[in-house]
């Protein structure tokens, strides 16, 4: 090819598009609706784009928080006490306390029940085991003389001799079931070397038990009215020799025997009949006919231990009778704990307004007076999902026993398409 040839190839080469034009069929008319399309399609993944943020907030949104409500308990209101006559009475359980009184309660003489302090002051020095025969102890001329001692001052005497031997026991079944001054006295005695030893021992023993309205008199027995006490330090009392299994088993009884065979009887006519277990009687004229007793009673295949006090009634029978009154209204004023595992004592409130329970733990057995409340208290008032089964929200307590409250069923979180629902519930 000439170089005028080349030179010309290369010149066209080199023209512009307009110079040379494309065909018709290679051409693409930009018009109005590739342009819409080309919006649309960026519409589009603005949308998918958009609305994964969109998707992506609402599902990380906090969600509200879930109520947590206690259930009312309603109160087991007590029975009051309806109580007439001249007598003067105290009752309550063994580990509860005194839970009524009626009549005067103010010092007076205590007759006989002064052995309980006697016994009691004696076992702090010499106790006695269940079932044991205890020391042995003989008899003296000071022992002899002491029944005419206390038959002068009108008072329940045993008979003893000189050389002599009771155990112990014997010395205790009768002082508190046949009540016979002359063997508390000589009890006292034998444990302390004199009266006068006795009676510091004591008042010091009394003070150490917190019991300042009882006073001893000048003997262990109870003849001198000048030994007074109230009706609840004699409950407290009573409540103390129950604790001693040695005591308590020799009040129980209904009979005993001492040495040579002598029978010694329960003066207690109460004794072995509906719970009742002890403790002493006493009767005296400036004190009336008095009882220190104990009842295991039965509420709800429970068993409380009901300790009362009665004072100046005007008879054998009346004493009794009263007894037994006031341990009826002791079992109509003692209820179950009323908490059982897995009872509800309140709720919380899901998403979708269903309550789910908050229940006990563990439940919390046995009884209660009419006046100790089931108290619930809440630790948190709501509660953030997922609530797992088994949250702890609370306690529940009655009778100095608390328990966990905790929710009783797992609460999950609310998913994309609840949220999507409730989007006017979330926390924006």
């Amino acid at each position: 090819m000439s170089q005028r040839a080349g030179d010309a190839a290369a010149s066209e080469r080199a023209l512009p598009d307009e110079q040379h034009p494309q065909p018709p069929e290679l051409r693409m008319h930009k018009g109005p609706w590739y342009w819409i399309g080309w919006v649309a399609v960026w519409l589009f993944l603005v949308a998918i784009v958009a609305g994964a943020a969109f998707l992506g907030v609402v599902g990380t949104r906090p969600l509200p928080y879930l109520p947590v409500t206690a259930e009312k308990i309603p109160p087991t209101h007590p029975i009051a006490l309806s109580w007439s006559g001249q007598s003067s009475v105290a009752v309550g359980t063994a580990d509860g306390g005194v839970k009524a009184t009626a009549g005067s309660q103010a010092q007076r003489p205590t007759a006989s029940i002064a052995k309980v302090i006697t016994v009691l002051v004696v076992a702090s020095v010499h106790p006695l085991a269940v079932g044991s025969d205890g020391a042995s102890i003989t008899m003296g001329a000071a022992d002899v003389a002491q029944i005419g001692a206390v038959e002068s001052a009108g008072g329940v005497a045993l008979p003893v001799s000189r050389g002599q031997v009771w155990t112990q026991r014997q010395m205790l079944d009768g002082i508190l079931l046949v009540s016979a001054n002359n063997l508390a006295n000589s009890y006292a005695i034998w444990a302390f070397g004199s009266m006068r030893a006795y009676h510091d021992a004591a008042m010091n023993w009394l003070a150490a038990q917190g019991l300042k309205n009882t006073v001893v008199g000048s003997d262990a027995c109870g003849l001198d009215p000048a030994t007074r006490s109230t009706p609840s330090d004699l409950f407290a009392l009573g409540t103390k020799l129950m604790a001693d299994p040695g005591l308590r088993d020799i009040v129980s009884q209904q009979h005993a025997t001492g040495p040579g065979g002598l029978a010694l009887d329960n003066t207690n006519a109460l004794i072995g009949q509906d719970g009742f277990i002890g403790i002493k009687t006493g009767t005296m004229s400036v004190a009336g006919y008095c009882l220190l007793f104990a009842n295991k009673l039965q509420v709800d295949g429970q068993t409380v231990l009901v300790i009362g006090v009665v004072l100046n009634e005007p008879s054998d029978p009346a004493r009794f009778q009263a007894a037994q009154a006031l341990v009826a209204f002791m079992k109509n004023n003692i209820v179950p704990t009323d908490v059982v595992a897995g009872q509800t004592f309140g709720y919380v409130t899901d998403l979708d307004g269903h309550a789910v329970p908050i229940v006990a733990a563990s439940g919390i057995p046995g009884v209660r007076m009419r006046d100790q409340i089931v108290t619930v208290r809440l630790t948190v008032t709501r509660l953030d999902m997922p609530v797992a089964d088994g949250t702890p929200v609370g306690t529940v307590t009655v009778v100095g026993t608390t328990v966990p409250l905790v929710v009783g069923s797992a609460i999950p979180s609310g998913d994309l398409g609840w949220r999507l629902e409730h989007l006017h519930e979330l926390i924006w």
